[in-house]
């Protein structure tokens, strides 16, 4: 699982939720919603730092910019759970494209 994807976990028990675009960040870099599972706090974190990322809650990450209103307004387990169904999604559509041209391989073989 890559560090941007939805559910990832870094060693710090940091999970990503889901990207928030760069507000906020005076360089152009993508920004995501991270939710600690030590003290259920949600922060923003800069792409590069995805892996290595603490808490600036619990823990001694550095401090991130205040989240939105609507930012605050995120359930994370519902965005996570989202994110995780349309991910499942994707992949289950991709498997059925490939058992489909996997099928019309063969007919075009055996015909």
């Amino acid at each position: 699982m890559w560090e941007t994807e939805p559910g990832y976990l870094n060693r710090n028990d940091q999970v990503t939720i889901e990207p928030i675009g760069n507000r906020g960040y005076a360089i152009a870099t993508d920004a995501y919603l991270m939710y600690c599972l030590r003290c259920r706090a949600m922060h923003r974190t800069p792409h590069g730092s995805l892996t290595d990322r603490q808490c600036p809650e619990c823990g001694t990450g550095q401090q991130s910019y205040p989240l939105s209103e609507e930012e605050r307004g995120i359930d994370p387990v519902a965005a996570l759970s989202r994110a995780l169904r349309e991910t499942y999604r994707l992949r289950d559509d991709l498997v059925a494209e490939g058992d489909r041209l996997r099928t019309e391989n063969e007919q075009l073989r055996l015909g």
